[in-house]
């Protein structure tokens, strides 16, 4: 989407949550490098019974066919074949979602995620055991861990502070599937917070009918506590400025939405109407909110930029 300007970029890379242990934060960051593990099969080494295993399949095989044409059952009985445990491949049409500008494509054992007119995926998804999933946890920077409530499907969020060249934060979010989890990692600013948004809001599953709320959804930006209505699509975005395009706004959506802010902890200091400014707990943030027809703009300052 929109890209940050240099000084911007800046901030932005530098920055770290302002939560206890920020040196040990910057210790902590890893730099890690994905590979594809393949699982050899193992070979049968009992040769030597493959032919009485034939025999007796067929002796078998036999009865059951009997059986069945004697208007016998036995289906009810049987175990669960191998391949409903094992993970099936994922493919491209697996998923879908409410945003054009966004895709995936095929790439051996997971699928990437690609804004469109851009080489470089900005994310990806693939399929993990609990196990996995815990490792990818545990060994990667991660400062936030919540569950998202009324969205399609029951999701985990996780949010690892990544600092590399192109990516400061990559999003985690993980939809469990039949005993594993489906693994969505999508980094910022390759992509924008909104579209990060949107994209698992209004995320389909193949096969896995999803939850649909009736109210709006809100969700706060990176490491901000400032609520943003989750139907968003960004047009413009710097450090303090912002504009969306916001997707089907009425008066009654932007009443409920002044009221999420305040309920967030923020204070109405100035405004009614279509424009209001709020301030944060501490006093050291002002963020103003206009509607425009069908945009939201965001104005940011803050009182003490020189700490």
């Amino acid at each position: 989407m929109s890209k940050l300007q240099d000084s911007e970029w800046e901030k932005l890379r530098s920055f770290v949550p302002p939560e206890e242990g920020k040196d040990s934060v910057r210790r902590r960051i890893w730099k890690s490098i994905r590979s594809d593990s393949n699982t050899p099969v193992r070979k049968n080494r009992f040769q030597w019974l493959l032919p009485f295993a034939a025999s007796l399949f067929i002796l078998i095989g036999g009865t059951l066919l009997l059986l069945n044409l004697n208007g016998n059952t036995v289906g009810e009985n049987r175990e669960e074949p191998i391949i409903q445990v094992e993970s099936l491949p994922l493919s491209s049409d697996q998923f879908g979602w409410g945003l054009d500008n966004v895709y995936v494509e095929k790439e051996n054992d997971r699928l990437a995620i690609y804004e469109v007119g851009e080489k470089v995926p900005v994310g990806e998804i693939n399929e993990v055991n609990e196990g996995e999933k815990q490792e990818i946890i545990q060994t990667h920077s991660m400062f936030v861990d919540n569950e998202l409530e009324n969205f399609p499907y029951k999701t985990e969020m996780y949010i690892e502070h990544v600092k590399m060249e192109d990516t400061a934060l990559r999003y985690h979010f993980f939809i469990p599937s039949n005993g594993k989890w489906y693994h969505f990692s999508i980094d910022y600013p390759k992509l924008e917070y909104a579209d990060i948004f949107y994209l698992i809001a209004t995320l389909k599953i193949r096969g896995t009918e999803p939850y649909i709320h009736d109210e709006p959804l809100y969700v706060t930006h990176g490491y901000d506590s400032f609520p943003f209505p989750i139907d968003l699509m960004p047009v413009t975005v710097d450090y303090d400025d912002k504009v969306y395009v916001w997707r089907n706004p009425s008066a009654e959506k932007f009443a409920l939405y002044l009221e999420k802010i305040e309920e967030s902890g923020w204070r109405r200091v100035q405004g009614a109407g279509k424009e209001n400014t709020f301030e944060n707990h501490t006093g050291i943030q002002t963020i103003t909110v206009r509607w425009e027809d069908d945009r939201l703009i965001y104005h940011s300052v803050y009182k003490n930029q020189d700490e």
